[in-house]
């Protein structure tokens, strides 16, 4: 029973012993192979000598091309406004923007040339957007050239014709002078309007601001619509100046007024006082000297005045008036008798 045991441990242990030594041989082989490896830079190893016969190119040699990298031309491409117009005024902003193309950081500048002694400011002359402010007072035609330019970092700038802006101020021209308008000498007015007191006025009627002067006054049968066209004291009737008198008669002419009433006799004057006077004495007119009234002009206005005639009494009214009533009976008895 041992050496049966004895005799499998040995055969294992040869084994044992037979596969390790096929696997060292193995492994021995494989380590002392050169295997492929990734291709690397051909680097130059020295020589004894050249052959002088060409060779055929070993498999394990590689070529490289380096290609340089694009680089974008550098231009200026455009110019926008804001407002977007070429038209300038007093005082007034612009902003501008200018676009570019090139490599790398692009740097920008701005420059301003003018007609006028004022070119009017920038804002920031080397930002991509600046503001461009006219001058505050303008009088006078003006151009104002605004150019920009773009730069790189090797110092290089572009510019031309798409990256320039003209701006143009028109002056206003001044209003003709009118009536009423200010002046300094008649030489300022139109129309042959004369300058009163620094104003524009017409000659004929200078205190009237519109320079229009009143028409002359219409005559008589002139047609008008109102009074105030009329002359000479004419009325506006029935569409025509007349005599308001007459406003019928064309002619303005009324009919002669009938004549005055001849007037009272002026009363005597009084008589004068004088240092003698004449009065009547004895029935005679004697001067008298002293201050006195002059009462007769002669004896017979000293004269008395004759006596009235005697009135009949009463005695005898009453066989009158019976003499009358008898009288008037026997006229209506003969009457009688006679029919």
């Amino acid at each position: 029973m041992n050496n049966k045991v004895s005799f499998i441990a040995g055969i294992l242990i040869t084994a044992i012993i037979a596969v390790g030594a096929v696997l060292a041989i193995t492994i021995a082989i494989r380590t002392n192979t050169t295997a492929p490896v990734a291709p690397t830079v051909p680097q130059a190893k020295p020589k004894a000598a050249e052959p002088t016969t060409p060779t055929t190119t070993s498999a394990c040699s590689l070529s490289f091309t380096v290609a340089a990298l694009p680089v974008t031309p550098l231009s200026c491409d455009s110019i926008t406004l804001s407002p977007n117009d070429l038209i300038a005024t007093a005082a007034a902003a612009k902003t501008l923007t200018v676009t570019g193309t090139g490599s790398g950081t692009l740097t920008y500048s701005w420059s301003v040339t003018s007609s006028g002694t004022n070119v009017g400011t920038l804002s920031s002359p080397t930002s991509q957007t600046t503001t461009w402010t006219a001058p505050a007072t303008l009088s006078a035609d003006q151009t104002w050239t605004i150019s920009a330019g773009v730069g790189d970092s090797s110092g290089k700038v572009a510019g031309g014709d798409k990256c320039v802006v003209t701006l143009t101020y028109t002056a206003q021209p001044k209003p003709s002078p009118t009536c009423n308008t200010s002046c300094t000498n008649s030489a300022d007015c139109p129309n042959d309007l004369a300058c009163v007191d620094g104003r524009c006025r017409n000659a004929a009627c200078t205190n009237q601001s519109d320079c229009q002067c009143p028409p002359p006054l219409k005559t008589c049968n002139q047609s008008c619509v109102k009074t105030e066209e009329c002359g000479n004291g004419l009325i506006c009737a029935g569409g025509n100046c007349r005599n308001s008198a007459c406003i019928t008669e064309p002619s303005c002419s009324c009919p002669a007024p009938a004549p005055a009433p001849t007037p009272a006799p002026a009363p005597a004057p009084a008589p004068v006082v004088v240092a003698m006077h004449k009065t009547c004495q004895n029935n005679a007119c004697v001067t008298v000297n002293g201050a006195g009234r002059n009462t007769c002009t002669s004896d017979v206005s000293c004269q008395p005045k004759a006596a009235p005639p005697p009135i009949p009494k009463s005695g005898v009214e009453l066989p009158t008036i019976a003499a009358i009533v008898g009288g008037i009976g026997l006229i209506l008895l003969g009457l009688l008798a006679i029919f």
